[in-house]
């Protein structure tokens, strides 16, 4: 993920083993770090440490660059974390990175970024899925439920120009759907 001021960009890596560590072990933990570009790979910024079995992760940057999105996979159960960078021309890299939807074990999967508004698509409460808006300018608000659960299984949910288009499983059959305007363009 690029910063706006194109000095540098995030990364996700697993740490070095410590001594007598196995890889394996190494290997189920994951940083998120930052690198700008002209210095060594030694000066990297920490921002982020996932700890205990983290199986995939990544980040994203907000279309206008003021936020990152970072997310830790362990299984059934996703950890995503936003750090607010300020200002996209002078990314402040010392924030937290703020828990989102991390009161109960889900898997959620962001996909879209929009002002103060995280898409995510999510199995919480939702065995089929369903797509909910975060509102990140109130963390302690209840996301607000875009598209709702259904008899289908949500895929895969994605932004494209101003709208959420959806792919379903249904009847074992794989087809999109349609698309949700809710999804603004800022």
């Amino acid at each position: 993920c690029w910063t706006r001021d194109a000095r540098g960009f995030f990364y996700i890596r697993s740490p070095d083993p410590t001594p007598g560590e196995d890889a394996a072990t190494s290997h189920a933990r994951k940083e998120l770090r930052y690198h700008r570009l002209g210095e060594s790979e030694s000066r990297d910024r920490v921002v982020h440490r996932w700890t205990g079995n983290v199986r995939w992760a990544w980040c994203m940057l907000s279309d206008d660059g003021r936020r990152l999105v970072a997310v830790g996979e362990r299984g059934g159960d996703t950890d995503v974390r936003v750090i607010d960078l300020v200002t996209p021309m002078h990314p402040r890299l010392d924030a937290t990175a703020a828990r989102v939807l991390g009161d109960r074990p889900a898997n959620h999967t962001p996909f879209s970024l929009v002002g103060d508004t995280l898409y995510v698509l999510t199995d919480l409460d939702a065995l089929h899925r369903r797509v909910i808006a975060v509102d990140l300018a109130r963390p302690h608000a209840q996301p607000r439920v875009i598209v709702p659960e259904s008899e289908h299984t949500i895929e895969r949910a994605v932004a494209v120009g101003g709208r959420i288009a959806l792919h379903l499983i249904a009847d074992a059959q794989s087809r999109p759907e349609r698309t949700v305007r809710e999804h603004a363009q800022q």
